[in-house]
């Protein structure tokens, strides 16, 4: 606890960042934080064709640089 004291008194490490999430937060403990997503690059479509690879279980949207090396049947 005395190193974590240290950093975030001398603002070290992840206590530099102004926009802080603590880490107990963070891990999901104590007060939820509230994480903001990237918006989508494509509005939400039901019909669009999204591909996956049922091994990895990645999945890929149409706009998706790896989208063609993904086999339509997957």
């Amino acid at each position: 606890m005395k190193l974590e004291a240290d950093a975030k008194e001398a603002k070290l490490g992840l206590w530099n960042d102004p926009d802080l999430i603590p880490p107990w937060d963070f891990r999901g403990g104590g007060n939820k934080a509230t994480l903001e997503l990237a918006p989508s690059p494509v509005p939400f479509n039901p019909d669009l064709d999204i591909r996956g690879n049922k091994r990895s279980k990645k999945y890929h949207r149409p706009d998706c640089p790896s989208y063609d090396q993904i086999s339509p049947r997957n």
